[in-house]
């Protein structure tokens, strides 16, 4: 299956394979790092292709409004259950469309 795709993401969020991604440590390090940089709360911040956002949850905790853009429904839906704004949108085919331009 194609890991470009929703379908691929949907399946994986879904799954006990994203058990690995939501308990890499050095994964929130990363997360940390960028927060930490944002500056004073609130800031607004947009995870495009954030799926299951960890930068989004700490963001969120942390003061700030971020706002999940990714084409995973799966994904979206946690995001939006969880109170973080989030849509559903393939940014590719936008990218996709600029470079033909």
């Amino acid at each position: 299956m194609n890991p470009n795709t929703a379908e691929f993401y949907d399946s994986w969020w879904g799954s006990n394979d994203a058990t690995s991604y939501l308990h890499d440590r050095q994964l929130d390090e990363i997360a940390a790092h960028i927060v930490d940089r944002i500056g004073d709360p609130p800031k607004r911040l947009m995870d495009l292709g954030g799926g299951i956002s960890r930068l989004a949850r700490l963001a969120r905790i942390r003061g700030h409004v971020p706002f999940v853009v990714d084409f995973s429904r799966i994904a979206v839906d946690e995001m939006q259950a969880e109170g973080i704004g989030a849509m559903c949108y393939d940014i590719s085919r936008w990218y996709g469309a600029m470079l033909m331009q």
